[in-house]
């Protein structure tokens, strides 16, 4: 499963995803334990193909959580061939749709309770 949550000044109200994954998209990434760099890399893929009229020449700032989808998406480019396919697809749709993003790594803070 792979989720997200976009922010924007123009709604009243946040627009959140969450989508099931199938294992056969899954089966085609290199096999490791955790496939949290991809799915991390899908979610924001997902979000900006199904919004992108609405982003288009928009300025956008994009929060992962997950360090290594952070960075297969900002350096556009991985030894593994599944994480470079993931970023051709984002920065195609993002350059496609005149899609002004910035990228950053989000840290999330426990509080303990």
């Amino acid at each position: 499963m792979t989720g997200g949550v976009l922010f924007c000044w123009w709604r009243v109200a946040p627009v959140y995803f969450s989508v099931e994954i199938h294992e056969k998209l899954i089966s085609k990434w290199f096999p490791k334990k955790s496939q949290i760099n991809q799915l991390g890399m899908l979610a924001w893929i997902i979000l900006v193909s199904e919004l992108k009229q609405e982003l288009m020449s928009k300025r956008v700032i994009d929060l992962i959580t997950s360090e290594g989808a952070s960075g297969g998406l900002v350096k556009e480019y991985s030894k593994k061939d599944d994480i470079s396919e993931l970023a051709s697809i984002f920065w195609e749709i993002v350059s496609g749709n005149g899609i002004s993003i910035y990228l950053d790594r989000a840290y999330v803070i426990a509080d303990g309770a």
